[in-house]
């Protein structure tokens, strides 16, 4: 993933820069996913797990700090990290064998 602002100013607003990764853009402050302009259909909870992980692109991030960044401190299982990490790759059309965006 790389931060492309997309507009040639390299600032501006104080956000967060969108991130663009194959066909995607990610707006973190929004946040939105968009692909080819059109709004991705991704539920909440993977969307944060995206930001997440984009924030920190090329970079190992441990379970606790997803757990502590996705679900905000609520104490969940292991599976909900599972489950939300399935219907992202469900989103943006990856898979776990390929894992184009999203290496575990």
């Amino acid at each position: 993933m790389s931060a492309d602002r997309g507009d040639g100013a390299g600032g501006g607003s104080g956000g967060a820069a969108p991130l663009r990764f194959g066909p995607f853009v990610l707006e973190p402050d929004v946040p939105e996913l968009r692909r080819a302009g059109a709004p991705v259909d991704i539920r909440a909870t993977p969307l944060r797990l995206l930001v997440a992980l984009a924030r920190r692109a090329g970079r190992v991030v441990s379970k606790q700090t997803l757990m502590h960044e996705v679900w905000e401190g609520v104490a969940v299982s292991d599976a909900s990290l599972s489950s939300a990490l399935r219907d992202l790759r469900v989103a943006i059309g990856d898979d776990g064998r390929e894992q184009r965006f999203v290496q575990t």
